[in-house]
């Protein structure tokens, strides 16, 4: 054999008894090492383990992608929205806090009957000082006026006081809908409150009114049985209401509207409502209609001497209203 043929070199291996191939061929020749073999079978195990792995979870994300929402049976909440500052939102904190306040105080604060126009003009000039020039219209006498309803309002003129009708409950000088549209109560104003109130804060600084009426009622007893009981002024024939009142443009129509402040009543009124107009007297209904004096002193229950209370018929809209169901007078 040449000399240019290379014998194989065996080496020693770090096992005892056992040969290290140096080649391939050598290793093919070799008596089989089982130790590698392992290691090549774990490593492939280990990489299709993996490959599984990940496929699953690629398969996983996309079932959970590709599969709608279970439908729940609880209603979606919607995130709060903050109201923008301004008339819209200061009327919608109004709402909420009405709506806060509990049933009974809310049923207190409504005074939602009058009996209005039943004197002569001759007398409504004389006790309201109304201005020489005061238009005469046609005084429908309405024993039972109601919310929405038309009232008279005295007003300072340039020359003086004026009378004219209005509607009950203030349409606030920034609605702009058709008034059906108008879920809140403005017939009613807590004096307590109408300074910050949205609805009531600018007739409070610059529109002030009185309401005139001959006498209001109120509701009272258990439920299903209430009596009707009328208030009535005892120095006269008209009491004076402090009120509110503002003109806006709705559907191409001038409004005129106005409400009527409320106080806590004294201990006579205080036995049939929880909530009372405020009434003037002559040096009140000065001070209210004067646009520099401050009106909250004036927010308070009138003497209990001022007023008169009996029960009427529960039923009727004429001038029965005005007479005591019972001789008693409370």
């Amino acid at each position: 054999m040449s000399s240019s043929m290379a014998e194989p070199v065996t080496t020693i291996s770090s096992r005892p008894g056992r040969a290290a191939p140096t080649s391939a061929g050598a290793c093919r020749s070799a008596r089989p090492c089982r130790a590698p073999a392992r290691c090549v079978r774990r490593s492939v195990n280990t990489s299709s383990r993996k490959m599984a792995g990940a496929a699953r979870s690629r398969r996983s994300r996309k079932s959970r992608i590709s599969k709608p929402p279970k439908p729940s049976s609880r209603p979606v909440r919607r995130p709060r929205r903050k109201p923008k500052p301004g008339p819209s939102a200061d009327l919608t904190i109004d709402r909420l806090r009405a709506f806060l306040i509990p049933v009974g105080e809310r049923e207190a604060r409504m005074c939602g009957r009058i009996g209005i126009l039943t004197l002569s003009w001759r007398e409504y000039h004389e006790r309201l000082s109304l201005i020489p020039s005061q238009p005469h219209f046609n005084l429908q006498p309405n024993w039972d006026c109601a919310p929405t309803q038309e009232a008279p309002i005295v007003r300072l003129a340039d020359d003086g006081r004026l009378m004219s009708m209005a509607r009950w409950g203030l349409v606030p000088f920034f609605w702009q809908k058709p008034l059906k549209e108008m879920k809140f109560s403005t017939f009613n104003a807590r004096c307590e409150t109408a300074a910050s109130a949205a609805s009531f804060r600018e007739p409070w600084k610059k529109r002030r009114c009185l309401v005139v009426s001959e006498g209001y009622y109120e509701w009272n007893g258990p439920k299903g049985s209430k009596r009707r009981f009328c208030f009535r002024p005892t120095d006269g024939p008209l009491f004076t209401f402090a009120g509110l009142w503002d003109q806006v443009t709705v559907e191409g129509e001038a409004i005129t509207s106005f409400t009527i402040l409320t106080c806590p009543p004294g201990e006579k009124a205080g036995q049939y409502h929880t909530r009372m107009p405020v009434i003037l007297d002559e040096a009140g209904r000065e001070r209210w209609l004067d646009p520099d004096a401050d009106p909250a002193p004036l927010c308070t229950a009138a003497p209990d001497a001022a007023i008169e209370v009996y029960e009427v018929a529960r039923q009727g809209r004429g001038p029965e209203l005005f007479e005591p169901r019972k001789s008693e007078l409370f």
